[in-house]
């Protein structure tokens, strides 16, 4: 076998995994939940998080890729540190733990959306008749799970939730466009990042006297969350990526995470999966589709 072939099948394996692992999170967010509050799960799961990146930064990549940075690449992680993880999982926990996992996973999966939106002005892209139909195709999708069906009156069960999710997915998507043309070495990127972040995080939680030490259960879930969210499963995402022999196909994989995802919130969290979400889910994974998927 070529070792063309060998790496191939690697980057699907290393792929499958990483949709595997992302597709527990949302029932993970909302179990962990039950045992602390979302400014617990948030310093816990990302200061891990960090700490993960650390050592694999520096047994796999090598800690001297931090020294390749100039003054301006680490004033560009704090910006970015404040984006993700700071302000992203600020909104991304509050939302999971003011609406149903179902609901906040379809609104919080518009960021592909939000990505197509903000590379208009911030990439000088244009705004095709593609992207015009998928975003409204999204946002009729956002507003029929976020008002459950009853989408006429446009009134929101929780709309303090839905605005959170949705300013989840806009500022991941921000970050992402962000990290478009940025060329230095994607793990000691987002371990400046987190860093960064940590410290934002560790500054607000403590002035606001919000932290306390969780229980057990909840400690070992936003552990997992750190892990599997956020560290170890990027790194493995990365590495399907480069060991791709196409990274677009590989990319495209990355759709089956809500679908996973919703199976297991109905089969796990034990909430029922109506066809309220599973017509906004569709209506939202369609407009991304439409928008980032080539023509032919």
């Amino acid at each position: 076998m070529s070792k063309y072939l060998v790496e191939n099948r690697r980057s699907y394996i290393y792929a499958f995994l990483s949709i595997i692992l992302w597709s527990t999170v949302a029932t993970a967010f909302k179990i962990t939940l039950r045992y602390i509050d979302s400014f617990q799960l948030w310093f816990f799961s990302v200061i891990s998080s960090t700490i993960i990146l650390f050592f694999v930064l520096m047994f796999q990549e090598g800690i001297h890729k931090i020294r390749e940075f100039k003054t301006k690449d680490y004033l560009y992680s704090i910006i970015l540190g404040f984006l993700n993880p700071f302000l992203y999982y600020l909104l991304l926990f509050k939302a999971y733990s003011l609406l149903k996992a179902q609901e906040a996973l379809v609104i919080n999966y518009t960021w592909p959306l939000w990505i197509a939106l903000l590379s208009i002005p911030l990439l000088r892209q244009k705004l095709t008749v593609r992207i015009f139909l998928g975003l409204i195709s999204g946002i009729c999708g956002v507003v029929i799970v976020g008002s459950e069906g009853k989408f006429t009156a446009l009134k929101f069960k929780n709309p303090y939730g839905v605005l959170m999710a949705l300013g989840s997915a806009l500022v991941w998507a921000l970050y992402w466009v962000l990290n478009t043309k940025d060329r230095k070495n994607p793990v000691a990127r987002l371990f400046l990042n987190f860093m960064s972040g940590s410290v934002f995080i560790t500054v607000f939680v403590f002035s606001m006297r919000l932290i306390k030490f969780p229980s057990l259960r909840g400690f070992i879930g936003a552990i997992y969350v750190g892990m599997f969210e956020m560290g170890i499963t990027f790194i493995l995402w990365l590495h399907a990526l480069k060991l791709s022999r196409s990274a677009a196909r590989i990319s495209n994989l990355v759709y089956l995470t809500p679908f996973l995802s919703l199976l297991l919130i109905n089969f796990v969290l034990r909430e029922k999966v109506g066809l309220i979400t599973i017509t906004g889910f569709f209506l939202v994974i369609g407009s991304i589709l439409l928008i980032h998927l080539p023509q032919r």
